[in-house]
């Protein structure tokens, strides 16, 4: 994502998915926080969700803080 509405993009796609509440993007970040019911969609589905938009995404580590995250993020770019 490179600027407001490529994030605006994403945020509208996964909001669209059924079973999410609320979708947050943040573009400086280049992440996003989802509060879905977890009976009605995946974390799985919510990736593809994004990847169909012409985006990448892949889902967070849970042995990672959001520092190591972060960190690896800034590595790649």
């Amino acid at each position: 994502m490179t600027c407001a509405a490529c994030s605006g993009r994403v945020q509208r796609a996964l909001e669209k998915q059924q079973g999410v509440e609320q979708a947050a993007v943040n573009l400086m970040l280049r992440n996003a926080t989802v509060d879905f019911d977890p009976a009605s969609t995946s974390p799985d589905a919510l990736v593809d969700a994004i990847r169909a938009t012409g985006y990448g995404a892949e889902l967070a580590q849970p042995d990672r803080s959001a520092f190591d995250e972060q960190e690896a993020q800034d590595r790649a770019h």
